[in-house]
């Protein structure tokens, strides 16, 4: 392991005016990255009292952050006295964790390099580490391993790019992973960590799954419905976490479908933001009355829905009959097809969900979700089932159940996981 581990810190070395000069475009072109450089130098600008226990729970983003809510809320129950800290990677992630989790600290992940992590560990007094999902960092695990740390993966997944990418790595990986504990999402993700070189694994279930109940306490959710009470749900179709080349195809769908049937709305949900003013006036070329969902005014109606606000996609489904999960009409793999899954609409995805494989296979098998070829596909299945109430009702109904029936990883884990360490943080 030492051969590669020197190879790889080798090329961190080489790295690093590249990253210095990423890190400045961001910074001062860009206007990203607002934090001090120095929290992910491995300073994380948090005091941490002699003799308390740290926990350290580590998600990547925004979705790992909002998975981790309830296990975090559990980790406090389970262990009142230890100070907890929250690490993220991106701002978003940061802002969102802020915002939900019932942390004691927020700080940023360091970067990779032996002296950051060091510092990280020792100024925050770190015992143990729950990390959300399957984020493999080599030095950061082998300094774990050398400190004497625990370190525990949950809600593990490997995609089928992540695989691809790891595979390279395998033989550095190996002893790094094989004595840390993983909690898999599903069978099949267990199967390719056992590949990777881990040897003590679990399948628990996804976190999001419990995440989802908690949904329907959001003050969120009376906000919109409050807001969209005007809007009937039977000919409204939500069009979520959708990429750019698919919003334009969405578009150029609605024109096709209205052209054949009338009555229907789209609540249009952009992966990404930065596109917002060339997704209007693409809209508006095409004749199509579309509105910011920042700019909705009470009882407002509308054609297309520009969803630019953070937090609303996963409750907004809510009010629809109909959606369509993004991603998967382009080579990105998909998104989840859990928070629709929740409030039983019908669910349609293309043909490209290799990050959630197994959970639209489980979904198709059980009737309660769609795949199509295409998005010019969407306009005939929408109109049949326009007039299918009954067979709408059972997919969705298919759906909720699904979806209630796989709660409880949190509690497999804390509960696993406390048996095999007898109970001590």
């Amino acid at each position: 392991m030492m051969f590669y581990l020197i190879i790889y810190n080798l090329i961190l070395f080489l790295l690093i005016p590249v990253l210095f000069g990423y890190w400045f475009h961001g910074r001062f072109v860009l206007g990203k990255y607002r934090f001090p450089l120095r929290l992910r130098l491995g300073f994380p600008g948090v005091k941490i009292q002699e003799g308390q226990k740290t926990i350290l729970i580590h998600a990547v983003s925004v979705g790992e952050t909002v998975a981790a809510q309830p296990f975090v809320e559990a980790l406090r129950q389970k262990f009142p006295d230890s100070h907890l800290v929250f690490s993220t990677v991106t701002e978003t992630g940061q802002k969102r964790a802020r915002q939900i989790i019932p942390a004691d600290s927020f700080v940023f992940f360091p970067l990779d390099y032996r002296l950051c992590v060091h510092t990280f560990l020792d100024m925050l007094k770190v015992q143990k580490v729950y990390i959300l999902e399957t984020e493999i960092w080599p030095n950061f695990l082998h300094i774990c391993q050398q400190k004497g740390i625990e370190v525990i993966f949950v809600n593990a997944r490997i995609s089928d790019r992540s695989l691809k990418h790891y595979s390279l790595l395998r033989r550095l990986f190996r002893p790094l992973i094989r004595q840390i504990r993983f909690y898999a999402q599903t069978v099949e993700d267990a199967r390719r960590l056992e590949y990777l070189g881990a040897e003590h694994i679990s399948v628990a279930g996804n976190l999001k799954y419990d995440q989802l109940l908690r949904n329907l306490q959001s003050p969120v959710r009376e906000i919109l419905r409050s807001s969209l009470l005007h809007i009937s749900r039977e000919r409204l179709v939500v069009l979520g976490s959708f990429h750019r080349e698919e919003v334009l195809q969405a578009l150029d769908m609605f024109v096709q479908l209205k052209s054949i049937q009338s009555g229907w709305r789209f609540i249009l949900a952009p992966r990404h933001m930065h596109f917002l003013k060339q997704y209007q006036q693409y809209a508006r070329d095409m004749d199509i009355d579309i509105l910011l969902r920042s700019e909705m005014q009470e009882g407002q109606d509308f054609e297309v829905l520009l969803l630019d606000t953070y937090g609303e996609l996963p409750l907004i489904y809510e009010h629809a009959r109909f959606c369509v999960v993004g991603g998967s009409f382009e080579a990105v793999g998909g998104h989840s097809i859990l928070e629709p899954a929740l409030f039983g609409s019908v669910i349609f995805y293309g043909p490209n969900t290799q990050n959630f494989r197994e959970v639209c296979e489980m979904f198709e098998q059980a009737g309660a979700s769609r795949r199509i070829q295409s998005l010019r596909d969407l306009p005939e299945h929408l109109i049949v089932l326009d007039v299918e109430s009954e067979t709408c009702a059972k997919m969705g109904s298919a759906a909720q159940y699904l979806v209630r029936n796989s709660c409880g990883a949190t509690e497999r884990i804390l509960g696993e996981s406390a048996t095999k360490s007898s109970g001590q943080a």
